[in-house]
C-alpha cells in the first residue's frame, strides 16, 4: 500500500504586512487545495528587523473566521510562556464557536528567547517549559471535555473548581496540535493528549525516526498511532533561480542548521520541490504546512498549481 494522500496546510506571514495583504491571501487559501490555514505566535520579528509590524496571532485568526468559509484554522503554535493555558482555552473555545467548528488548537514550549526577553516573560529552560506544555495540554484537553468543574494541581498550575462555558463547538474537542520533536517528552505529550504532531522538517529520516519513538510512545499510552496526524512545517520556495534559491537557503539556516537538512528543504525548480515533499511523504507525513511564503495570492496559486496539483496527480 502506497503512503496516503498528502495534504496542505499555510501559515500566513504576519511579520512586515498589513491586514489587507493578509486577507487577501487567507481568502486565496480558502479558495484553493488547502486543508489547513495557520498564524504564527510571535511578539517580535523572529528574521529580520525587530521594529517591523508583528500582528498578533489569535487577534488575526479571530479576523480570517470571517473571510474564510472551509479551511480549517489554528495557531502554529502558542508558546505556553505567553498565556496561562485556561486563558488559551478560554479563546480556542471561543473562536472555535466562531468559525463553525473549524479550529485546531496549537500549543508548542517556545523557542524564541529573545521575545520573552523583550516583554519580560519568564523562559525557563527547555526541560521546564516541556513540563509546562505537558500540563496544559492536560488542562486544555480537561478543560475542554469535563462535564463537571475541573481541580488540578500541578507543577505549573492549579485550578479550583473551574468551569470552562461555552465549550469548543467540536465534540468531544477541538483537535489539539503539538509542536515538537523532543522525544522523551513531548512526543509523549502528543502520545497522550494530541490529536496531531508537527515538526520543524529537518530530513525525511528524521521524521522516520519521529514517528517511530511516537509509536512507542502511544504504545505505551494505550493509544492507536494512526488516531495521530502526522504534520510538518517547512519554508518552501518555487524559483528557478539559483542565486534566490541560495538566498533563501542562507536565510534559513538559522532554523535549518545541518547540511542534510538544509538540502532536504523544498525550495528551487518546481520538480525539485516536489520531489522533496515526496520523500517527507514517504516518510509518514500526511500534512505539509508551508511558511513564510509571502502574502500574494499569485505566489500561493502558483504553489497550488506546481505544486500541489502535481503531488495530487502522482
Amino acid at each position: 500500500m502506497g503512503a496516503a494522500a498528502l495534504q496542505f496546510g499555510a501559515q500566513l506571514r504576519l511579520i512586515a504586512t498589513e491586514w489587507t495583504a493578509i486577507e487577501a491571501a487567507a481568502r486565496a487559501v480558502d479558495a484553493g487545495p488547502w486543508r489547513s490555514l495557520w498564524t504564527g505566535d510571535h511578539l517580535v520579528a523572529v528574521l529580520g528587523d525587530e521594529r517591523a509590524d508583528c500582528y498578533e496571532a489569535w487577534s488575526v485568526l479571530a479576523g480570517l473566521t470571517r473571510v474564510t468559509e472551509r479551511v480549517r484554522l489554528g495557531v502554529l503554535v502558542s508558546p505556553v510562556t505567553f498565556r496561562h493555558p485556561v486563558v488559551l482555552a478560554k479563546m480556542a473555545a471561543t473562536l472555535d464557536q466562531m468559525c463553525g467548528g473549524r479550529l485546531e488548537i496549537g500549543l508548542g514550549a517556545g523557542y524564541h528567547r529573545r521575545e520573552h526577553a523583550a516583554y519580560g516573560l519568564a523562559y525557563p529552560p527547555q526541560g521546564e517549559r516541556s513540563q509546562m506544555l505537558e500540563e496544559a495540554c492536560e488542562l486544555t484537553h480537561r478543560l475542554l471535555t469535563a462535564e463537571e468543574p475541573v481541580d488540578y494541581a500541578g507543577k505549573h498550575y492549579r485550578l479550583e473548581r473551574a468551569v470552562l462555558a461555552p465549550r469548543s463547538l467540536q465534540r468531544p474537542r477541538a483537535p489539539l496540535v503539538i509542536a515538537g520533536g523532543g522525544e522523551r517528552r513531548t512526543l509523549r505529550t502528543v502520545a497522550r493528549y494530541g490529536e496531531a504532531m508537527n515538526v520543524v522538517a529537518s530530513t525525511p529520516a528524521d521524521l522516520r525516526r519521529k514517528i517511530a519513538v511516537l509509536e512507542r510512545h502511544c504504545a505505551e499510552a494505550g493509544r492507536d498511532p494512526g488516531e495521530i496526524r502526522k504534520t510538518i512545517l517547512t519554508f518552501l520556495h518555487v524559483t528557478e533561480d539559483a542565486e534566490e534559491e541560495a538566498r533563501l537557503r542562507e536565510r534559513y539556516a538559522v532554523f535549518v542548521r545541518t547540511p542534510e537538512a538544509q538540502a532536504a528543504l523544498p525550495i528551487g525548480p518546481a520538480g525539485r520541490v516536489v520531489e522533496a515533499l515526496a520523500a517527507f511523504q514517504e516518510a509518514g507525513a500526511e500534512e505539509v504546512i508551508i511558511t513564510d511564503l509571502p502574502n500574494d495570492p499569485e505566489v500561493y496559486a502558483r504553489v497550488a498549481s506546481e505544486v500541489i496539483g502535481q503531488l495530487a496527480a502522482s
